[in-house]
C-alpha cells in the first residue's frame, strides 16, 4: 500500500513537471516576433521630436522636418519607409531632423512592422555614415514601439540608435506621431 502511494505521488509529480515544462515551452514560443500588417497602408506623415544623447550626455533635441512623407506597405514584408521626398526615390529611406544649435540629424527610416508583446517597427542598420549634431555617425538596428491610436504614435526611451567616433553610443528618446497624409488614423494588426 505504501509503495502504491509513493508511485502515485511520483506519477503526479511527473505529470505536474511535464505540464509546467509544456506551459513554459508554449509561452516561450508565443513570445516570438511575428509580422504585423497595416490595416490601411499608404502614404503617411510623421511629426514630432527626439532627444539625443552622445555617450549619456550632451543632449540635443531634433524635430522632424515638415512635411515628411513616406509609405506603409504590405507586400509580403509589412514595412515602413520614410523619405524626405518620397517621389524622388533618392535618398531612399532617409529623413532629416532639425536639431539644437542649427544642426541636422540624418536618419535611415526604414523597417519592418512586428508584433511580440506589442507592436513595433524594427529599424534597419545602415553602414553609410550620416550627419548628426555630433558629427558623422553610423546607425544600428533598433526597435521603435508603435501604438495604435488617434493618431497613432511611435516611441522610444533611451534607446541606442547608433555610434559615433570610437564606439560612443548615441541614444534617443521621444514620441513621433504617424497618420495618413489625408489625416486618417493608421493602425497595425497581426
Amino acid at each position: 500500500m505504501k509503495s502504491s502511494i509513493t508511485r502515485v505521488r511520483l506519477l503526479v509529480g511527473a505529470l505536474l513537471a511535464t505540464s509546467a515544462f509544456l506551459a513554459l515551452s508554449v509561452s516561450s514560443a508565443s513570445a516570438a516576433a511575428v509580422p504585423a500588417r497595416w490595416v490601411n497602408p499608404g502614404t503617411i506623415n510623421i511629426s514630432g521630436s527626439l532627444t539625443l544623447k552622445r555617450n549619456g550626455g550632451n543632449e540635443k533635441t531634433c524635430t522632424m522636418r515638415n512635411p515628411t512623407g513616406g509609405e506603409t506597405f504590405n507586400f509580403g514584408t509589412e514595412g515602413l519607409l520614410l523619405a524626405e521626398n518620397p517621389l524622388s526615390g533618392w535618398p531612399s529611406g532617409y529623413v532629416y531632423m532639425e536639431c539644437t544649435g542649427g544642426t541636422t540629424l540624418q536618419l535611415r527610416f526604414s523597417g519592418l512592422s512586428k508584433f511580440e508583446t506589442s507592436y513595433y517597427i524594427a529599424m534597419e542598420h545602415s553602414s553609410v555614415l550620416q550627419a548628426s549634431p555630433y558629427g558623422q555617425w553610423q546607425q544600428e538596428a533598433w526597435k521603435l514601439g508603435f501604438t495604435n491610436g488617434a493618431p497613432s504614435t511611435m516611441s522610444i526611451s533611451n534607446t541606442k540608435i547608433g555610434i559615433i567616433g570610437s564606439n560612443e553610443p548615441i541614444t534617443a528618446s521621444g514620441t513621433l506621431t504617424i497618420k495618413r497624409m489625408n489625416g486618417e488614423n493608421i493602425t497595425l494588426t497581426h
